[in-house]
């Protein structure tokens, strides 16, 4: 999923945010197929914060139909995409 892929039957924009949301259901779903279980549905959450680098240590930043752009966005992205990974 990701920033390349859709969810069938659901509008939402493309963004990492949802393959590291739908990962844990993902994983439990491969388990329950592989044992003839009943499937979990994936409810992609409504809202999220968006993080855009700029280039040059800076990012801007819209939730809630917000948009900001403020010193230290570019290193909290950093920082959340360098926890994504670690994770």
């Amino acid at each position: 999923m990701g920033d390349a892929a859709s969810i069938p039957d659901k509008h939402v924009p493309k963004a990492g945010v949802y393959a590291v949301r739908q990962g844990p259901v993902l994983m439990q779903n491969m388990i329950a197929k592989s044992r003839g279980a009943p499937l979990q549905d994936f409810a992609p959450q409504k809202d999220y914060l968006k993080l855009v680098s700029l280039g040059k240590r800076a990012a801007i930043a819209e939730k809630w139909g917000l948009t900001v752009q403020l010193p230290g966005l570019w290193d909290l992205k950093t920082w959340i995409d360098r926890s994504f990974v670690q994770d």
